[in-house]
């Protein structure tokens, strides 16, 4: 048996419950529903960093630790959350989904082949995503990074495309014996803030120039980003970016701009099945890709209409921003 963790950070604040919860609720169930091999076990476990719907539930004596098996029942009875485990900790102006991390990992990581990290805001759009995973795996991969799909900047991040950008902190997986040689999350994550990906991408990028870390980008798992910087109070109360930054420095010994370093730089990249271009998928949105999707398995169309018909957009969307500055300027 092949063994995997899909390990879940979550905080939903009390007064984001009816918003947050049905997303956390939606991406449990985009797991469960994954496909799987006989030969292949996974658990599910949320590490939740002070959710308002748990604190009847958390001895706020203790820091962090692994709710009980009876309040385990209670929720997955009432809030029809079907997952193996809850590590939680009392609410706090840390932000702890390092800390938390670590907490599970090195007392239960080595019970894994493969672990899986997910934000509770990102559910999986396709069911064959997990054996994606193992399929890398099997191939020798032991850092495997998805890509995801952001509702302003689609298969594009701020920084002018996925694979220009080196960081993203969900939707990848890692096998245990890397995260351990790594020395997993560094503990003092929670003092700056925010940058726990960038600290586990760093460090796994370091190991991969001496051969230890082999990695791809497979462009064929993707999950939603459906909630976007919930992480940022936590920055304000700990002194805000500058000083979160200059920590991050500090224990890295780098600038911050030159951390992240371009996936294609040091990952195997797989692209989109269907063979739709990068330039392509930078300019459609999640609906559209479905349906392209689907119209190249039903064969009612050809790739070459596809990017004939994406590149005609993107003629379309310079020539229309042409035009309105052109119109803007003779009627200032």
């Amino acid at each position: 048996m092949k063994k995997v963790l899909f390990l879940v950070q979550s905080c939903i604040p009390a007064i984001k419950h009816n918003e947050y919860f049905p997303i956390l609720q939606n991406t449990i169930k985009s797991i469960i529903n994954q496909k799987r091999r006989a030969d292949i076990e996974i658990r599910i476990v949320i590490t939740d960093d002070g959710s308002g719907y748990l604190k009847s539930f958390v001895d706020h004596s203790i820091d962090i630790q692994s709710l009980s098996l009876d309040n385990l029942l209670i929720i997955k009875n009432k809030y029809d959350l079907n997952v193996d485990e809850i590590i939680c900790a009392p609410e706090s102006e840390y932000f702890r989904k390092a800390d938390l991390f670590n907490f599970y990992l090195r007392s239960k990581g080595s019970l894994y082949d493969l672990i899986i990290f997910l934000d509770d805001d990102h559910n999986f759009i396709k069911e064959d995503c997990l054996i994606r995973f193992i399929s890398n795996y099997e191939k020798g991969y032991n850092f495997i990074v998805g890509r995801y799909y952001h509702p302003v900047y689609w298969f594009c991040t701020v920084n002018n495309g996925l694979y220009d950008w080196g960081i993203q902190g969900t939707t990848y997986a890692v096998s245990f014996p890397i995260l351990k040689s790594i020395g997993f999350f560094s503990d003092s994550v929670k003092e700056w803030g925010f940058a726990e990906d960038y600290d586990i991408f760093r460090k796994a990028y370091l190991a991969s120039l001496k051969h230890s870390v082999k990695a791809v980008f497979d462009s064929n798992i993707i999950t939603v980003d459906n909630i976007n910087g919930r992480w940022k109070y936590c920055v304000q109360k700990l002194g805000g970016f500058e000083t979160g930054i200059k920590k991050f420095e500090q224990e890295h010994a780098i600038t911050f701009k030159k951390a992240a370093i371009k996936m294609q730089d040091w990952m195997d990249v797989i692209p989109n099945d269907y063979g739709i271009s990068e330039l392509v998928m930078k300019k459609i949105n999640l609906e559209e890709l479905m349906k392209f999707e689907s119209l190249l398995k039903d064969r009612k169309t050809s790739l070459f209409d596809i990017n004939l018909f994406a590149i005609k957009r993107i003629i379309y969307k310079k020539a229309s921003k042409l035009i309105s500055l052109v119109t803007s300027t003779v009627f200032r």
